[in-house]
């Protein structure tokens, strides 16, 4: 849900330089930026390289590569392989396509493109590559997110703060035991700021398929809705009301949901205390 920002990457000397000359021959190497927790892209003109720090990460960056290659055409670009994932002294790289366009200003967007955007993705038919999916809720915990933020992310509140995460906490139980009625759909997870490049108001590409699950399309909604205003929420929804407050209710969990990611992703429990007081 954030924007990815240029920091220390901490891999080894030389690693990234010698694994983009593998990726991308005869391109020059143009920026590091890291990406969540353990992982880094190296983008060159035409080609951006995800490079995983570890094991796990590696597996599930083929994974997660392997479902985008599997993702029919859309009127989009997706980021494609352009290239076989390779490995140098244990540093797992997956070169791909880079796409063009920038992210949309925040705060605003087109609710018939945004619409439009959703109504493509959840068409899509997901027996082909249901098993490259991820689980829901991934970002915060899987199918125990409920739990981790009852019981780990509620307490590092404030005693105000924590009535109202409760009364957040209450209506998303309520909302998952519901959520039997609710049709899922191929849903991206994490549709905001430099995940969706934009040139003016058409769509050019959609990255980062990380977090997509057979899911409830509030979901994305909620997502969209984060970067381009709360207002978009009854502006897709339309008359389907039940819609509308599922992707409200989310939105609302949006500050629990980062925190319980940021626990699971290793940050001390007294650092996030600190954020959230």
């Amino acid at each position: 849900m954030h924007r990815p920002q240029p920091q220390q990457h901490k891999l080894p000397p030389g690693i990234v330089q010698a694994l983009t000359e593998r990726a991308a021959p005869g391109e020059r190497l143009l920026e590091i930026r890291q990406v969540g927790t353990s992982s880094v892209v190296a983008l060159t003109e035409h080609v951006a390289i995800r490079i995983a720090r570890d094991s796990d990460t590696a597996r599930t960056l083929i994974k997660r590569q392997q479902l985008v290659d599997a993702l029919p055409e859309f009127s989009f670009a997706l980021p494609r392989s352009a290239g076989p994932a390779i490995e140098q002294d244990g540093i797992v790289a997956v070169p791909t396509i880079r796409l063009r366009g920038k992210p949309h200003p925040a705060g605003s967007g087109d609710p018939k493109v945004l619409g439009a955007l959703l109504d493509e993705i959840q068409a899509t038919p997901v027996e082909p590559f249901s098993h490259l999916l991820a689980e829901r809720h991934t970002f915060c915990g899987g199918p125990q997110w409920l739990d981790v933020m009852a019981s780990q992310v509620l307490p590092l509140f404030s005693l105000a703060a924590q009535k109202i995460a409760q009364q957040i906490l209450d209506q998303l139980s309520s909302y998952e035991s519901d959520i039997s009625s609710v049709d899922f759909v191929l849903s991206h997870g994490d549709l905001a700021g430099s995940n969706m490049l934009f040139e003016g108001s058409q769509v050019l590409g959609v990255l980062d398929w990380d977090l997509a699950a057979l899911d409830d399309p509030a979901v994305d909604v909620a997502c969209l809705a984060a970067w381009h205003g709360s207002q978009v929420i009854g502006q897709i929804a339309g008359d389907n009301t039940s819609l509308a407050a599922r992707a409200r209710l989310l939105r609302a969990s949006d500050p629990l949901q980062v925190v319980a990611f940021d626990l699971l992703h290793g940050r001390s429990p007294e650092s996030l205390a600190h954020t959230c007081s």
